[in-house]
């Protein structure tokens, strides 16, 4: 057994032996953030442990930063990002709950708004506010620009009530009134 106390891999540095397992002899490292964490010798020496898991976490957040061109993703949402992403399951994602509604249906998002910088500078562009919500002007049609518009949470409702016969017969609307019978003087009900 080589020993390895007072060598440095990556950002861990030896200070003590662990023990022998399975799998080989064991070593206590410190990694340069103060952490203190168990590698096995072949870990250290070939470079598959080179820090107490700090080193990962670095790198996979550099990476999410440089995927992100918008300024906008999972950490740091905003409505209209929502909004974007919302639109686009209910269009693609077959296991999402409205995609029958929608993607079912044919309905598709444009291949311009596949990217959220087209998508967001439309909404910008054309009256987009946290309080408005996406609407289709034709209900047959996708996503596009030339067939969105933004509207509030009511002429959402009201728009998706309108044609909807079951809530009209709810409501008793398009149900044509029953007469009632007249009443005869001195009959008993």
């Amino acid at each position: 057994m080589i020993d390895l106390i007072g060598q440095k891999f990556g950002r861990l540095t030896v200070v003590e032996f662990a023990g022998v397992k399975k799998n080989g002899a064991r070593w206590k490292c410190v990694c340069d953030c103060g952490l203190t964490v168990i590698a096995t010798s072949g870990n250290l020496r070939n470079g598959n442990t080179q820090s107490c898991g700090c080193l990962h976490r670095e790198k996979v957040a550099e990476v999410g930063r440089k995927n992100r061109k918008h300024g906008e993703g999972h950490d740091n949402r905003t409505r209209l990002y929502n909004i974007w992403c919302g639109m686009r399951q209910r269009c693609n994602r077959e296991t999402h709950h409205a995609y029958s509604l929608y993607g079912g249906k044919g309905i598709k998002v444009c291949d311009e708004w596949n990217d959220y910088t087209a998508f967001k500078k439309w909404a910008t562009e054309n009256g987009y506010a946290d309080n408005l919500s996406i609407d289709r002007v034709d209900p047959g049609k996708g996503y596009c620009p030339d067939n969105c518009r933004w509207i509030t949470p009511s002429e959402n409702t009201a728009r998706a009530n309108k044609n909807h016969t079951t809530r009209k017969v709810i409501r008793g609307e398009g149900v044509s009134k029953v007469r009632q019978p007249q009443r005869i003087e001195g009959e008993k009900i």
